[in-house]
């Protein structure tokens, strides 16, 4: 829940949306879990944040974390982060990106470190995240690649 205030939600937002939802009855008569309500919050932060890349990503990233903690798949969440993140880099008029790995990663990470691609094939072929990424933030859950894409800034400046 702390993330959630971190993201810019109050306490007793949280706590309002957390009780609805616990009170809330599908049509299945399937009682929500608070999961639910944390799921709700998160996607009303993309609405807030609409015009905020940088918290949107912020948001996108909490999803992935909170969707990994359930025992799914984050890519997808992961490759909006760096869809996100090329396109801001393409509005700055930067070229290329390079991808790095974080220290400690997995042997397909490291491969894939400092290797260089221009906005348009990255966008293409959305190397990040690593679809062979062996890294696991927890022990039985999916992987949970922690690469990201570098803009190369030296090169755009030097046209």
């Amino acid at each position: 829940i702390q993330h959630l205030i971190n993201l810019g939600l109050k306490q007793k937002e949280i706590n309002e949306t957390i009780k609805k939802f616990n009170n809330k009855i599908d049509k299945n008569s399937k009682r929500y879990s608070s999961n639910d309500a944390i799921w709700n919050l998160l996607n009303n932060l993309i609405v807030i944040n609409i015009k905020d890349i940088q918290k949107l990503k912020q948001v996108y990233y909490e999803m992935a974390l909170f969707i990994n903690c359930e025992n799914k798949n984050p890519n997808k969440q992961l490759e909006i982060i760096s869809k996100l993140a090329l396109v801001e880099f393409k509005k700055l008029d930067i070229k290329k990106v390079e991808i790095s790995s974080v220290r400690g990663g997995c042997n397909s990470c490291e491969k894939q470190n400092n290797k260089v691609y221009s906005i348009e094939e990255a966008l293409k072929c959305m190397p990040i995240p690593n679809k062979k990424c062996a890294f696991h933030l927890k022990e039985g859950k999916f992987p949970f690649c922690r690469c990201f894409l570098s803009p190369i800034i030296l090169e755009s400046y030097n046209k």
